[in-house]
């Protein structure tokens, strides 16, 4: 989940620009499971729909959802580091929250996400 502060930057490209690590990246790692996780089925159905249509490489969300719904039960233990993006340009003023304890996804919604 990657965050900047909408009040102080009007898009995510010129909080990029700063160089002033005002990006974030919360990574959530996923255990895959016989049965799904319904709060990620929302997610899981725009990937799909994304990777199907090609039209865009965005979409948006017009179903409710709750990001706390994706974090691990315990939200009190993680690592942080700054760093960089993991895809070019690798941009380097980034704080990574890194989570040290999984989620859980089902093995339909991780097959509806892959490329």
């Amino acid at each position: 989940l990657v965050h900047y502060n909408h009040d102080e930057y009007q898009s995510f490209s010129q909080a990029l620009q700063s160089r002033n690590e005002n990006v974030a990246v919360l990574a959530i790692f996923f255990d895959i499971q016989n049965q799904n996780n319904p709060d990620f089925d929302v997610i899981s159905e725009k990937i799909q729909h994304l990777q199907t249509t090609h039209t865009n490489y965005s979409i948006d969300l017009q179903d409710r959802l709750i990001l706390q719904f994706l974090l691990p039960k315990n939200t009190r233990n993680f690592y942080r580091y700054h760093g960089s993006f993991t895809t070019p340009p690798c941009t380097t003023n980034v704080t990574w929250l890194v989570m040290n304890q999984p989620n859980e996804i089902g093995f339909i919604q991780v097959n509806k996400i892959r490329f």
